[in-house]
């Protein structure tokens, strides 16, 4: 979900900074905003719910991904 919240974030922006138009980057303007505030606000969950860990070492992220993935790949069997 983060990743195409970035995605997402990612086009508006373009959007806004290619518009043709003053009206056409007020909107994609605040569309942005809202996307953003909703990616902070998914962000804040995971990382309260311990689903992410960000201050982890890089080494330890990867440790927690791969025994997810081996999770959802035993699961799925």
């Amino acid at each position: 979900m983060l990743s195409s919240g970035k995605e997402a974030s990612d086009m508006y922006l373009n959007s806004a900074l290619t518009s043709s138009t003053p009206e056409l980057r007020t909107m994609y303007s605040a569309s942005l905003g809202q996307m953003v505030e909703g990616h902070t606000a998914l962000t804040e969950l995971s990382v309260n719910k311990g689903w992410i860990k960000p201050y982890s070492t890089s080494n330890e992220q990867l440790t927690y991904s791969y025994n997810d993935s081996k999770t959802v790949i035993n699961e799925k069997k």
